[in-house]
Parts: structure tokens; sequence; C-alpha cells
């Protein structure tokens, strides 16, 4: 599959199912407000869906698991995954770096575009690609998940284990010379304690050059 990026704020996605997904949820985003689920219009993402998820905190340690998955994740991870916990399959300190990063894009009303590696458990992998959109109802995400290959065992596989790759931060809104703070402040800024605790671990800033 040959993939081109166009030109904006979704440069960095590679994915066209996860540039359509962005694409639709960022002509929603209007004055600083992020959109909710009733302003989407699902015919605009009819032929995506099955690759489309919701996932939201539950409980006060903020964990996160699969409100909804669509067919096309357990293709993917070969497992149905609604009501999952989305940690499942992730080491420690991806955990730890992803919830980190949602919590941050929840808190700042921004888009992630992350990238991991598929593990199953005969030795195949795979990277997928995946971006996160932090919805108006409290604790939600919008998400899709697409693989950048259709090898012949991806479903029949179960996926044992996700090795993060990179997250980068998609900033959608300009800032003027009367706004220069994020959509919704924050008082801590996790990405800057993921660079310290893991040197190795990208965090790539911004949707725009």
């Amino acid at each position: 599959m040959h993939l081109q990026n166009p030109p904006g704020a979704d440069n960095q996605i590679l994915h066209p199912v996860n540039r359509k997904l962005f694409q639709c949820w960022r002509m929603l985003c209007h004055y600083g407000r992020v959109p909710s689920r009733n302003d989407l219009n699902l015919k605009t993402i009819e032929a995506i869906l099955g690759h489309v998820a919701i996932i939201e905190t539950i409980d006060t340690a903020k964990t996160f698991r699969f409100r909804l998955a669509g067919t096309e994740l357990r293709t993917i991870f070969g497992t149905e995954l609604t009501n999952s916990d989305f940690f499942l399959l992730w080491s420690h300190k991806d955990r730890l770096a992803l919830r980190a990063m949602l919590d941050m894009a929840i808190e700042n009303g921004e888009a992630l575009s992350v990238r991991f590696t598929i593990h199953t458990d005969t030795g195949h992998k795979e990277t997928v690609e995946t971006v996160f959109l932090p919805m108006q109802e409290k604790g939600q995400i919008l998400s899709a998940f697409a693989a950048f290959a259709q090898p012949y065992w991806l479903g029949a596989e179960p996926v044992i284990k996700n090795e993060l790759l990179s997250i980068r931060t998609i900033t959608t809104h300009e800032q003027t010379d009367h706004q220069k703070e994020p959509l919704v402040l924050v008082s801590l800024r996790p990405e800057d304690n993921a660079r310290k605790m893991w040197p190795g671990f990208r965090v790539i800033h911004g949707g725009r050059k």
C-alpha cells in the first residue's frame, strides 16, 4: 500500500482510514470546543465504521476500556474488544506513557496519532496506526485502528502484545496574539515526564511545520 501525506494538520497521519476520521472530527471542532457523539454524522464515516472505536475512562484510577470496538479491530487483534481493558496488551512502561498522553489529550482537546507493533504468539508482527480524538462526553475518546498491511495471519492469530513506537500530538487550533494558551489549561505536562522516564520514547508535538 502506497500512502501519501496530504498537506495540513493531518500530514502526520499516514493511514487513509485514520486521516478520514481525523478530518471529520476536526471539521466538527468549533470555537475551542471538541465535538460530542451527537455531532457525528455516521454517514460521513460509513466506509470506515468497522475501524472505529470509542474508548472511555472508568473508575477513579482512570483505567481506559473499549466502550465500543468495530469489526475491523477484531480482524487486527483476533478477538472481540468491546468492554475490554484498553491497556491489557501493553507493557507497564507503555501503559504509563499512553495514560499520560491520553489524559493530556482529554484535558487539552487535542488529537493524538499513535503507531505501535502488534505481536502474535507465533512471532508474527505488523505495524498499526491509531488516532485518539477527545469528545465532549467526559473521559471519552473517538478512535480508529488500521494496520498498514493485511498479511494472511492477521485476525487468525490472537495478538499477545502491543509495542509502542511513537506518539504525536496534533494541534488543531491556531493561536493568535490574544490566545497563547491551549484550549484547556493543564497544570502538569505528562509528556515531559514520559521523556524523562523513558529517554528512547518518542513524543512528537504538532501537526504543522
